[in-house]
């Protein structure tokens, strides 16, 4: 997953383009509390959990159609409160869906 940096930069982002698309449409990017929320949904026993860090950038997904493309994520570690869970990472997709 490529990552924002506090600069405005990517890091670890390498994207190759062999040939000209048109520009994609702007989209909407959920809240960090929106997101924050459905990762909290995503977790099989949530309240053994607290978040831990979070971050967001771009990552490959490769779509229905074979094509792969960068997907803006949000990405949520969660620490167990006590010792015997195991951390858990959850990523959410950034876009806004209609």
């Amino acid at each position: 997953m490529a990552q924002l940096i506090k600069e405005g930069g990517l890091f670890g982002a390498l994207t190759v383009l062999d040939k000209t698309d048109p520009l994609s449409p702007r989209i909407i990017v959920k809240s960090y509390e929106k997101a924050l929320a459905e990762a909290r949904r995503k977790l099989v026993i949530a309240e053994v959990y607290e978040l831990g860090d979070w971050s967001w950038g771009y990552k490959e997904v490769v779509d229905n159609g074979g094509q792969v493309k960068m997907s803006m994520m949000y990405e949520f570690a969660f620490v167990p409160l006590k010792s015997h869970h195991r951390p858990q990472l959850v990523e959410v997709p950034a876009e806004e869906t209609p």
